[in-house]
């Protein structure tokens, strides 16, 4: 029998991402940011499914304030505002 286990990947990346990543929203992005994150994402879904994980959504976490501050973007490379997000990932394991 199989189970579901999940797993993560952590990125940091600029505040204004979030409203894509967690709910589809690319309202008031520019064309570059908009495909700037989406070669971000296929990027991150392939390492993922490379590595044997199923992707399941992207997550924040309100809760992790040593996560937020001034750095490198991981999706632009530029410094930024921000917010520590995860991809959640499962991957069937034996029971």
């Amino acid at each position: 029998m199989k189970t579901l286990e999940w797993d993560n990947y952590e990125f940091k990346v600029a505040a204004h991402f979030l409203a894509a990543m967690i709910n589809g929203d690319f309202s008031g992005m520019t064309s570059d940011e908009c495909m700037a994150y989406r070669t971000f994402e296929q990027a991150a879904y392939a390492t993922a499914k490379a590595s044997g994980l199923t992707v399941g959504h992207w997550a924040d976490d309100p809760d992790d304030s040593e996560g937020n501050g001034y750095g490198v973007c991981a999706i632009t490379g530029e410094v930024a505002g921000r917010v520590p997000v995860k991809l959640m990932c499962y991957r069937a394991v034996d029971a």
